[in-house]
């Protein structure tokens, strides 16, 4: 597991730095973000004035039956990969839910039992290399993305909200069968006893690049809910019960959370020797509470997948004389393998009976980053499984030009209105279905509209965008902070070579106007890996391609993208700004459509008088200076072997 949430702290003044000094006339201010399932139960559950006081997914009364939502514990050895075994874990659950797959042996009542299994080691594989050479249709992306340098890919470790940048950009996620995790030569690790341990790390683990954009599923929605804990490692730690409620809300409505956490204890062995200091296994609690002695946060480690609540758990089931302040634990499933699963997942005796389950404190003081996943439902005839699930209805084409993996949502703030655009040229005949953006904060106000630009749009499509015709535009609240899809109600069509773009507004509760950027380390200011070698971010980001226009709509000035990066970052390579992270989806083919703007008059609503600007050159020199005065103390996590 690693983190460096300060990072985004010191990319964020840079570009509030660059934006302003372009011509904002207004004040700023940063702020980062820490951020329908199918089965009636579950979402009777969710939507209920009052929770339960228990709920588990491996166990929801549906008509009188129970349903298991949740599937198999699995082992991550020999890899840091416990972030992409939890946000998997997350989404195998998201998808069971939403269309209504249970896992338990086939009962002949009806109910489709739930093969899902996909895979991690793609996700890991995927989220910390490059787009390479090999892949034809994205040449002019190649070496975009993570780099790892000096150690195997996956063991660079990871964040779970990583996972919701590369479903979002049809990386995944895909079929265990397709990718599984192990060596090519299959070559077995054995411990002293000559018990089969997991596959070696020796060995070929590499994922073909073919595989790279494909999706056996399609992501609707990352959620990243408040957290528990607030705060950063090293502040004081407070307690927030509404996160908690929040949290619970999202596990009722079917879609597991996957946390951040800290690791007491990789195995029964760590146990047996008592080289523990917050998980109680005696009695086979298995009661988790990390805490510190000076009350503040705790670095988290490792991840875990969210399964479930009891409010009634006592605080004496965990270690005596180090109880948390009160009642309430998470069900939480573990990347360390279970007791009853075959190899390479039958790592016994970690967890409650050997499940490879833990109960984890309301009140432990590492746990943080909640985030959820939903998925576009996918066709099933009554006598299918899910692995033979249809594509129909997902979208064919992605127009998208931000691939680096994002560590975590982040914006900045800004009091004058703030318009971001992505600029897309349609390689074949394509109606676009959905527009996918991210949200830093929660309860965003989020406006949307796609326009056309046409055929002779230029390069420099600046010129254009101030004239372009609306065809669509919708306005939403999106309750919770992360990546959001936005289904279009028609469907919009474009000819091949024709340009258009996807207009986005953003604006905080309180009225501030978001920019919500992609990014991450760069070489200079790269993640030293605890084994050697080291991991940063490399961004590929083109001229044309994404705009931002800051202030009054009759005055505002249309920047190119590249010169904010380049009036941010200048010669630094401490950091890396990908391009908007603004997609659209679309299905292959062009449809007729209107050319009124959901709502409109059929006019072009929002033909503004928009300019492009030179950016002068004493502008770059003021916030290169600005650069070299910001310090980044990052916060670190311990990483899981």
């Amino acid at each position: 597991m690693r983190n460096r949430t300060d990072a985004w702290r010191a990319i964020c003044a840079l570009v509030i730095a660059a934006l302003c000094l372009a011509g904002c006339s207004g004040s700023a201010a940063t702020s980062a973000a820490s951020s329908s399932a199918s089965s009636a139960a579950v979402e009777q559950a969710a939507q209920a004035v009052e929770l339960p006081s228990s709920f588990d997914l491996r166990a929801v009364n549906v008509d009188g039956q129970t349903v298991d939502y949740v599937t198999p514990v699995k082992y991550q050895n020999p890899w840091s990969t416990c972030w992409a075994f939890t946000a998997i874990a997350a989404a195998e659950v998201s998808i069971a839910t939403e269309n209504g797959l249970d896992y338990v042996a086939d009962r002949g009542d009806g109910v489709l039992q739930n093969t899902l299994d996909l895979s991690e080691l793609a996700l890991a594989w995927f989220a910390n290399t490059t787009i390479s050479q090999a892949n034809d249709d994205f040449s002019a992306q190649v070496g975009e993305g993570n780099v790892t340098e000096g150690a195997n890919p996956l063991d660079a470790g990871g964040y779970v909200y990583m996972a919701a940048s590369l479903f979002a950009a049809g990386v995944g996620p895909i079929d265990e069968a397709a990718a599984p995790y192990r060596n090519a030569e299959g070559e077995i690790e054995y411990n002293s006893a000559g018990e089969a341990m997991n596959y070696s790390s020796d060995g070929d683990w590499s994922v073909s690049e073919d595989l790279r954009f494909t999706a056996s599923y399609q992501l609707s929605n990352c959620n990243v809910l408040p957290s528990p804990t607030t705060g950063y490692t090293g502040e004081t730690y407070v307690y927030d019960a509404s996160a908690t409620e929040a949290i619970k809300r999202e596990v009722a409505a079917g879609r597991a959370v996957a946390v951040s956490l800290y690791a007491d204890a990789s195995s029964a062995g760590d146990i047996a020797s008592g080289n523990v200091r917050f998980i109680n296994a005696a009695g086979g609690t298995w009661a988790q509470y990390a805490y510190t002695l000076d009350g503040t946060v705790l670095a988290s480690d490792h991840a875990g997948c969210i399964v479930g609540w009891d409010d009634s758990y006592s605080a004496s089931n965990f270690l005596e004389g180090r109880e948390p302040p009160g009642d309430g634990a998470w069900i939480v499933k573990n990347t360390w393998g279970s007791a009853d699963q075959e190899f390479p997942n039958n790592a016994g005796g970690w967890g409650i009976d050997g499940t490879g389950y833990y109960y984890v404190s309301y009140y432990d003081m590492s746990l943080g980053d909640p985030t959820s996943f939903e998925f576009e439902p996918i066709a099933l005839a009554a006598d299918e499984t899910s692995e033979v699930a249809t594509e129909s209805g997902l979208a064919e084409i992605i127009d998208q030009h931000d691939f680096v993996p994002v560590m975590m949502g982040s914006s900045s703030g800004y009091d004058e209105p703030l318009t971001m655009a992505s600029v897309f040229t349609a390689g074949e005949d394509q109606s676009v279905v959905a527009i996918s953006v991210q949200t830093p904060e929660e309860n965003t106000q989020v406006d949307v509209r796609l326009v056309r630009l046409g055929a002779d749009a230029g390069s420099d499509a600046a010129a254009s965008l101030s004239g372009a015709t609306v065809v669509y535009e919708a306005s939403s609240t999106v309750e919770h902070a992360g990546v959001h899809r936005i289904d279009l109600t028609t469907p919009i069509g474009f000819s091949a070579g024709e340009r258009f773009a996807v207009l986005l507004r953003e604006r905080s509760e309180d009225g501030v106007y978001l920019l919500a950027a992609s990014g991450g380390l760069g070489r200079g200011n790269a993640e030293q890996l605890e084994d050697g070698g080291q991991v940063y971010s490399s961004a590929i980001v083109g001229r044309g391609e994404c705009y931002t226009l800051l202030g009054d709509e009759s005055t505002g000035m249309w920047v190119d993208w590249t010169d904010t990066v380049a009036q941010s970052l200048g010669d630094s390579d401490e950091y890396v700004l990908d391009d908007l992270p603004i997609k659209a989806y679309a299905v292959k083919g062009a449809v007729q459509s209107a050319e009124t703007p959901a709502g409109g008059s059929g006019e072009a609503a929002f033909a503004l008088p928009w300019k492009a600007v030179a950016i002068a050159a004493e502008v770059a020199v003021a916030v290169a200076a600005i650069a070299c005065a910001v310090l980044v103390h990052s916060r670190r996590k311990r990483r899981v072997r």
